[in-house]
């Protein structure tokens, strides 16, 4: 074991600096901390002021809605179109030929088919 006189230790111009440097670095941390905790705050302002607008909106086209069903219409839609029947037309396939300049001489399907 050594004695204690023989140990070397750092002059006080080193503490000074390294002193200097904590105080530059806790300063630092703290204006990061402020700005963390800034951006944090507005990050709640915003959501907050975000569902109140989404809010309002969603009351307004509710009672818009509200009013359009509660107005009846004023002049009725008449009798006899309330008697039509739907119809619906048969659509019959079409052959179509396919220039040969498009078409593939390959016996691979495509890329985007999945294989049977």
């Amino acid at each position: 074991m050594t004695p204690l006189q023989s140990v070397s230790l750092p002059a006080q111009a080193t503490f000074g600096r390294d002193g200097a440097l904590f105080e530059g670095l806790l300063g630092f941390v703290s204006q990061l901390s402020v700005v963390l905790w800034g951006l944090v705050l507005l990050t709640v302002v915003v959501r907050f002021v975000g569902i109140g607008l989404y809010r309002r909106g969603a009351r307004r086209r509710a009672a818009r809605m509200a009013l359009v069903q509660a107005v009846p219409p004023s002049d009725p839609a008449p009798a006899a179109a309330s008697t039509t029947t739907a119809t619906a037309e048969v659509v019959q396939p079409v052959t179509v030929q396919v220039p040969p300049a498009l078409a593939s001489n390959s016996t691979e399907p495509p890329a985007w088919t999945s294989p049977s």
